[in-house]
């Protein structure tokens, strides 16, 4: 008895230590026990590795600004892709969302580090997640950080901070400092917090600074920042002086890329003297990169006479993919004798000379190569880059004629960036030998990566062939990538058994293939597809997954999945389905999930989805709450920009002002077509000016469109963008904003071809349109 009673309390003892052992020492004990949150923070603080800053910009707001400019969130339902490839820069990531995980209430342990922290690494991660916070108590603490920080890059990182918090006491204290900081790197990042400030003393300093600093790394940065007030008549006055004074070679390809960024009818003319001149390779590359993002097929004559005349192979690949992008057929022939430029030494008579603007550097030098093709960057193409801006340009300009050329160098080339290339150029081909290319491509190359976009090109292409190969490839697949392609196919072309097909892989046990098989059964839509992803929700525990189906389910658009989605909202945490059940919500176009929607508006991480959604619902009740939300939000913030969208669409002009001064910013094309959108619905007398200044804007459809609404065509301006031809956004804004609008039957003829279009967001959003089309039938509107 006693020997079992002195095992028994040895049992109790081994007990008693192992929750000590896991209360003290492990990690996620102290959430079992209810330890205290700022312990976790303090010890993911720690955490941070050596060298943990990154010289070029701060991590967590950097990731967050790149996914913003690469996936405009209009409908909530773009797919994210890869932005970063360093695993190491990955792992640095991960510290700071779990930090940001725990939202404000880490920022007393964030701010007690910046203070005390003998690490600067540790000062560093806490004057940048509290700029993210952006929470005005943290002023004091990051004022002192600029003053007095022994390290440069912590002082910098403090200013970008005060700067994305964004309270005006702090700008003066921003310009003072900056005249006294002697490190550059610091006065750069002062520099980044000063330009978040859109008033005239901000811009002033910025035109002085670009003006009269003596070190050009620190002009090269003020033009940059002066570039997003590129719509101001000052500003692009300021920037062309700095053009004709500047000797620095890399503070011209700067000054260079924000003329870039000026309004059509100011920048064209000094892109395409420049592109024309003698001046150095790197400023006329500059020159072509800002031709192909701001100009229109009106250049097509004299691009093609540059592309005749141009010597340097990169900068001849450049124009021609901006005649690809234009669609000068007559340009064709030439581009494909052209093809493949073989690698060669630059010319005698173009070698290094003496000067700046003009001379220098010249051939393959990486101080000028830019690894974008199409508008997109391409990591990895090696020496393959200027062979992939021109069959880019071959595959827009959708000639037969190209098909040997490209098949030639599909067969030659090993790179597997470039033949991915070369088969989507190839699938923009409509001819047989072209579909027959991508079908032998899908069934039979080694590359998984090129079955992939075998599979998408595939996928766009509805006919009977495309159909058996993508079944017939289906049931030979291992790669997890190709078969989520291959069902998204199946998806589109909706043969007969394509229900049953996705249905079968819901309970694969890889996420990505059970959420490709979601997407596809809300393509297909329907009661069936409805139920089968309610019941689906039940026991899927995965949160991405979650949210997929509540995406799905919006897609789907029946008011008897409202419940369900609405028990979402009220998630938090890791990959919460909040947002996305917010943007499901609009989507289905009930109003009885006004009350849910209102809730979302007070959280952070779901104001953006459910300002929206409220929009799309377009229900004039939810109108308090928006302005409730929107007057606790900092401006120049997305989440304020959604909610004074979102308040104009609804019919009250009440933040048309702000939206004005918001204008002064060259924000992002999704921006200013919400901008656009809300001129279309507003009565205010401000608009007038708004539309003026839309009609001198870069993209030639927004322009197009804007002059249409001056001209009284109100919802009929959305006919231009979905008619146009142009490789740009534009029909997916558009027919995401026909949501917030009635009246869409009369857009009927136009919306119904797009369910065929190359890209995945035209032809979802097109068939949402089309759906709320019959909803909006049904409700008599």
């Amino acid at each position: 008895m006693n020997s079992k009673l002195k095992i028994l309390s040895f049992a109790l003892f081994c007990v008693a230590l192992c929750a000590a052992l896991l209360f003290f020492i492990i990690p996620g004990g102290f959430q079992a026990f209810g330890r205290s949150e700022e312990m976790q923070v303090a010890r993911l603080i720690r955490s941070v590795p050596d060298d943990y800053s990154m010289s070029s910009s701060s991590s967590f707001r950097l990731i967050a600004k790149t996914i913003w400019a690469q996936v405009p969130r209009l409908l909530g339902m773009s797919r994210a892709s890869p932005v970063f490839n360093s695993e190491d820069y990955v792992s640095k990531y991960d510290i700071a969302s779990k930090i940001m995980e725990f939202g404000d209430s880490a920022r007393p342990v964030l701010e007690k580090h910046l203070k005390t922290s003998a690490r600067k690494e540790e000062r560093w991660l806490c004057a940048d997640l509290l700029g993210d916070l952006g929470n005005n108590s943290s002023i004091p603490v990051l004022t002192d950080a600029l003053l007095s920080d022994s390290d440069a890059e912590v002082r910098g990182t403090a200013a970008e901070s005060l700067g994305e918090i964004g309270d005006p006491a702090s700008l003066p204290l921003l310009i003072s400092t900056f005249a006294k900081e002697r490190d550059n790197s610091a006065k750069k990042k002062i520099i980044e917090g000063i330009e978040h400030y859109d008033d005239e003393a901000a811009i002033n300093f910025l035109s002085f600074a670009l003006k009269s600093e003596k070190d050009p790394e620190i002009r090269t940065a003020a033009v940059g920042s002066l570039a997003n007030f590129a719509n101001l008549p000052d500003v692009q006055n300021a920037i062309v002086e700095a053009f004709m004074t500047e000797k620095d070679e890399s503070a011209l390809q700067a000054i260079v890329k924000a003329i870039g960024r000026m309004p059509k009818k100011a920048c064209i003319p000094i892109l395409m003297d420049l592109l024309r001149s003698e001046a150095k390779p790197a400023i006329r590359f500059e020159a072509a990169m800002g031709i192909s993002k701001c100009g229109d097929k009106s250049l097509g004559k004299q691009l093609l006479e540059a592309f005749r005349a141009e010597k340097d192979e990169n900068i001849k690949s450049m124009i021609g993919e901006c005649l690809g992008k234009f669609r000068e057929l007559e340009a064709f022939p030439e581009i494909l004798a052209e093809f493949p430029i073989v690698k060669k030494e630059a010319p005698s008579e173009l070698k290094p000379s003496s000067g700046t603007l003009f001379g220098g550097s010249h051939g393959t030098g990486d101080s000028y190569e830019n690894n974008y093709v199409g508008g997109e960057y391409c990591y990895g193409l090696e020496d393959n880059l200027t062979n992939a801006r021109l069959a880019w340009a071959l595959g827009m300009m959708r000639d037969t004629s190209a098909l040997q050329a490209l098949t030639e160098q599909l067969e030659k080339s090993s790179n597997s960036k470039y033949r991915i290339i070369l088969l989507t150029a190839i699938g923009r081909i409509d001819a047989p030998r072209a579909r027959a290319i991508l079908c032998e491509r899908l069934s039979g190359d080694a590359d998984h990566l090129l079955r992939e976009s075998a599979a998408k090109a595939l996928s766009k292409i509805k006919c009977e062939e495309s159909e058996k190969a993508l079944s017939s490839a289906l049931r030979s697949e291992s790669n997890s990538e190709v078969i989520s392609a291959i069902m998204e196919g199946i998806a589109f072309q909706n043969s007969p058994g394509a229900f049953d097909i996705l249905r079968s892989y819901l309970s694969n046990s890889d996420s990505n293939i059970r959420k490709a098989a979601i997407s596809g059964i809300a393509w297909i839509g329907g009661k069936d597809a409805m139920n089968l992803l309610l019941d689906l929700l039940q026991t899927e525990k995965e949160k991405t997954v979650v949210s997929r189906i509540a995406n799905a389910l919006g897609m789907i658009g029946d008011s008897a999945a409202l419940d369900a989605i609405s028990a979402l909202v009220g998630d938090q945490g890791k990959d919460s389905p909040a947002e996305a059940s917010c943007w499901a919500l609009g989507h289905i176009y009930d109003n009885r999930a006004l009350p849910f929607l209102e809730k979302a508006l007070e959280r952070k991480d779901t104001v953006f989805g459910s300002a929206f959604a409220l929009a799309e619902i377009r229900d004039r009740s939810a109108i308090p709450a928006l302005k409730k939300s929107q007057s606790q939000l900092k401006k120049n913030t997305n989440e304020r920009f959604a909610c004074n969208v979102a308040i104009t669409l609804l019919g009250d002009n009440s933040c048309v002002l702000e939206i004005a001064e918001s204008i002064k910013k060259n924000q992002a094309y999704w921006e200013r077509f919400a901008i656009l959108c809300c001129m279309i619905a507003s009565t205010d007398p401000e608009r007038i000016k708004i539309l003026e200044n839309l009609c001198n804007d870069n993209s030639e459809t927004l322009s197009q469109m804007a002059q249409a609404v001056l001209d009284g065509k109100g919802i009929k301006a959305f006919e231009i963008a979905l008619s146009s031809d142009k490789e740009d956004d534009s029909k997916y804004y558009a027919l995401s904003a026909m949501l917030f609008f009635d009246g869409l039957a009369e857009f009927k003829e136009l919306v119904e071809p797009l369910l065929c279009d190359g890209d995945e967001n035209v032809r979802e959003s097109a068939l949402l349109v089309l759906r709320r089309i019959e909803k909006q039938k049904l409700k008599g509107e």
